[in-house]
């Protein structure tokens, strides 16, 4: 198995410099978790590849709250670098970019959202309006954030192509639209996600 990392050196004097990895953080969606769908076919092509892969558990999936999420992913990551990857399926798509926009100095390497919400219509009720209280400043997320690809689905009945849309107009975000997947999910029957692997990929050569 090759390991995808980078050299910086081969020593100092007789210390060896270990590699650098790159690392992949896959965020789940609503009334989601880490084994659902396409998310451990995914892990294991790119653990088969040599990357880090982490798929963080969001507590209260089916009634999430922000704060913690935001949390989740701040204690999962610790510091963000370069080879620090994200790929965002739904509610994950907006939990990632929150995490962004409160990054500093820090600059992730980039990502890829898969059905990623970021528009949010209000209803009378909502377990997701805690991520929508504030207006998203894509000006500190573009700012720390390289490449992103967003995938989706003309057949989604859930999360609408306008929100990859805003995603090319504010982040510059590339669009790759699918066919027939629905909203990615276990339900469409979607267990393996090759058009993923193949953006994710791309963007950490």
């Amino acid at each position: 198995m090759v390991k995808h990392c980078i050299h910086i050196a081969e020593s100092i004097g007789s210390i060896p410099i270990p590699p650098i990895m790159k690392r992949i953080f896959i965020i789940h969606g609503y009334k989601s978790f880490p084994t659902d769908c396409w998310f451990p076919w995914l892990k294991d092509e790119l653990i088969k590849r040599g990357f880090t892969v982490y798929v963080p558990r969001f507590t209260n999936s089916h009634e999430p709250k922000f704060e913690k999420w935001l949390e989740t992913i701040r204690e999962a990551v610790g510091i963000a670098d370069e080879n620090t990857y994200f790929i965002g399926h739904s509610l994950g798509a907006i939990a990632i970019i929150r995490y962004l926009q409160t990054l500093k100095k820090e600059k992730i390497g980039g990502a890829v959202f898969v059905a990623g919400r970021v528009i949010f219509r209000p209803r009378k009720t909502s377990a997701i309006s805690g991520f929508f209280e504030t207006p998203i400043r894509w000006s500190n997320v573009k700012k720390v954030t390289g490449k992103t690809i967003g995938v989706y689905s003309i057949d989604d009945p859930f999360v609408s192509i306008e929100n990859g849309r805003l995603l090319e107009q504010k982040l510059g975000t590339k669009l790759v639209l699918e066919k027939n997947k629905g909203h990615f999910s276990r339900d469409d029957a979607v267990l393996k996600l090759p058009i993923v692997l193949k953006n994710i990929l791309s963007i950490m050569n």
